[in-house]
């Protein structure tokens, strides 16, 4: 039943329900996903709280990786998934296949994972706090560093919000630098002020780079 309501199809709402009515059904959907959320094992947490930091299709290696988890080669692949996914064993472990067998992460046929509903994102985040989506971040900045697979904008993001500047300002700059390339010179403009704001005041030099 929960499965239900987390993917819309709660069977008990009707299409003339009142604003009032739905902003009460997502508080009492969020507080049914922060309570499954905290049953789960730490392990199982972190990697959920990982997928849902990183805001979409990742890579699993990725995920582990930024959690300092080993990927799991005994780890089962469910049958019913089977015919969705590529030839090549998807990267897994325990703890993901947790996630996907409570139906709170989906796995893509090219073995990326997401959080199953946007609500599910939502509550994984806002149970976080503060340090903890600060190191969740890093990781997750210094996975996509190591392994690859990630875009400059959102490797800046990472490291800005895991509070290294030094790296947030490199990979700001670099994306600058990617969107001249494509002529997006609005958006380019825009991550350039915003290098801007991650240099130095005493750092004259790059400012005028």
């Amino acid at each position: 039943y929960i499965g239900q309501m987390v993917l819309g199809g709660d069977p008990h709402s009707s299409s003339d329900t009142s604003s009032d009515q739905l902003g009460s059904d997502h508080l009492a959907l969020d507080r049914l996903v922060a309570r499954r959320i905290m049953a789960l094992e730490p392990d199982v947490q972190r990697v959920l709280a990982t997928v849902a930091v990183a805001a979409g299709p990742t890579s699993a290696s990725v995920i582990l990786r930024a959690c300092g988890i080993e990927e799991d080669e005994a780890a089962t692949v469910p049958e019913s998934s089977v015919e969705t996914l590529p030839e090549v064993r998807p990267v897994t472990s325990r703890e993901i296949e947790a996630l996907l067998s409570a139906n709170l992460l989906r796995r893509h046929a090219d073995g990326r994972i997401e959080c199953a509903h946007d609500r599910i994102r939502v509550v994984a985040v806002g149970e976080l706090s503060p340090d903890q989506l600060r190191d969740v971040h890093r990781g997750l900045g210094e996975a996509f560093e190591l392994l690859g697979g990630g875009e400059s904008e959102a490797l800046a993001e990472h490291f800005g919000h895991g509070g290294d500047e030094r790296r947030a300002l490199d990979y700001t700059e670099q994306a600058a630098g990617d969107a001249v390339a494509a002529l997006a010179f609005d958006r380019a403009a825009q991550l350039y002020r915003r290098a801007l704001g991650l240099v130095g005041a005493g750092d004259e030099a790059r400012r005028r780079r």
